[in-house]
């Protein structure tokens, strides 16, 4: 329960990180017209959280000091490619759902379906790190 505890706080971390970098894309570039920037803007700041999610869940989370980068590396991958055509498929879903049926602004549609897709996530991306990439020795 501990270890979700932290990877809840990390996740607020993260959860800022992929707002800030989004709504500053958004903001000094826009989404277009249609939004047809959304999904390439809310990938890169998705991309960026999940950096800062690599080294707090290695490194604080689940304490995982180990000599198989390589594979843990790969599986993180795999999980976080999960985890993002999640996230990126639900919060483009919500975006375009409230952009074009009803009529909310661009900004704040970014904003609530980054929140969604984020959400979303949250726990198939705990278990899949916990019980794939950084599992203790007791749990293999």
């Amino acid at each position: 329960m501990f270890n979700f505890i932290k990877f809840f706080f990390v996740g607020i971390l993260n959860t800022a990180i992929d707002f800030a970098v989004l709504n500053l894309l958004i903001i000094t570039v826009g989404v277009g017209s249609r939004g047809e920037l959304y999904v390439f803007f809310k990938s890169i700041s998705f991309l960026a959280s999940v950096a800062n999610s690599y080294l707090f869940n290695k490194h604080w989370v689940f304490r995982k000091s180990n000599t198989a980068y390589a594979k843990e590396s790969a599986l993180f991958l795999a999980v976080s490619l999960v985890g993002f055509a999640l996230n990126i498929g639900i919060s483009s879903l919500v975006f375009f759902a409230l952009t074009n049926w009803y009529g909310v602004s661009a900004h704040l549609a970014a904003n609530v379906g980054a929140l969604a897709g984020s959400a979303m996530v949250l726990l198939s991306n705990f278990n899949g790190y916990k019980f794939f990439v950084f599992k203790s020795h007791h749990e293999k």
